[in-house]
């Protein structure tokens, strides 16, 4: 597996405003890559594309699809009214001008609504087909009840939660080689924020506040998307939290989880598309149990949460 350890920095003027974007591409062994799709990650907040975490994530995609995936983290120059939707009309004017035809979007928390915002400004354009839209623990899938709870819950998940996990699943004998790699999420959140405050210096609490509201409310535009959807949360995730975005979730509960990702639960997909993707083709829900599931699920689980997301974008897909 070979990582391009470049990161290439351009900048887009969107509206007014320049955004700039970091990217860094990580391929496959060049002799089994498959040029057919190209997997476009969005990494959390605070996350770089050069952060190690990221990485995680996407060779896990690349060793699993055997594609390619450009990691892409964006910034404005300066405070703007719905950010993270003018980001994505910056990462749009990347890929339409890199020629990329064919695409997989992956989203993880704070990047799980520009992955949103992405879709809902790429799929109109017919020349870029994206086969699938994989949602990992994304923000703004429901309308948080309380921003102290959620910011004090993500720091409790980061810093105490998520150290337990991984002693857990060491006391379990499972993963112990993921311990040096589950600890980076929160490593790279805190050198991202220090990053962060060092370039936006003054304007930096008003930047984050503004950024924290698009991440505290369901988004408006999950019902624009019309491509398949994978849903992948932890089941007590402070942040992204399915049983605060499906009443009675626990309704036909047979063990949806991760592992058992070729099984419907009727009920919580039937609720997706109903109030949720309601113009989405295919959906699927999947939840991680196993031990104590965290925010920093995806960089914990990368093997797990990838191959049931391509597998399942793939039966999506054999389904047109």
């Amino acid at each position: 597996m070979s990582t391009k350890s470049r990161i290439t920095r351009v900048t887009f003027p969107v509206k007014g405003v320049d955004i700039d974007i970091n990217y860094q591409t990580v391929s496959p062994d060049s002799e089994s890559i498959n040029n057919e799709s190209t997997i476009i990650l969005l990494p959390g907040w605070s996350i770089n594309a050069h952060a190690n975490s990221a990485k995680i994530i996407a060779k896990a995609f690349t060793q699993i699809s055997n594609n390619k995936v450009i990691i892409i983290d964006t910034k404005p120059s300066k405070i703007i009214k719905d950010t993270l939707y003018l980001e994505a009309l910056a990462i749009k004017n990347l890929i339409e001008k890199s020629g990329v035809k064919k695409i997989i979007i992956a989203g993880y928390s704070e990047g799980g609504i520009k992955a949103v915002n992405l879709t809902t400004i790429l799929q109109k354009n017919p020349e870029i087909e994206i086969n699938g839209l994989a949602l990992m623990e994304p923000m703004g899938l429901y309308t948080q009840e309380s921003k102290v709870k959620v910011v004090g819950g993500f720091i409790k998940d980061t810093f105490l939660d998520t150290p337990i996990s991984i002693a857990k699943r060491v006391l379990l004998r499972k993963d112990a080689s993921t311990i040096k790699t589950a600890l980076t999420a929160g490593s790279d959140i805190l050198s991202g924020m220090a990053n962060e405050i060092k370039r936006s210096k003054a304007d930096y609490p008003q930047k984050i506040t503004s950024q924290l509201n698009e991440m505290f409310y369901k988004s408006k535009r999950l019902k624009e998307i019309t491509v398949p959807v994978i849903l992948i949360q932890g089941l007590n995730d402070p942040v992204s939290n399915p049983k605060k975005l499906i009443p009675d979730f626990e309704k036909l509960d047979e063990k949806t989880s991760i592992d058992k990702r070729g099984y419907k639960n009727p009920y919580r997909e039937a609720y997706l598309k109903k109030h949720v993707f309601i113009k989405s083709p295919f959906i699927r829900m999947l939840v991680g149990k196993k031990v104590l599931p965290t925010h920093a699920m995806p960089v914990e689980d990368a093997m797990r949460i990838t191959r049931a997301s391509i597998s399942l974008i793939k039966e999506a897909n054999n389904k047109k």
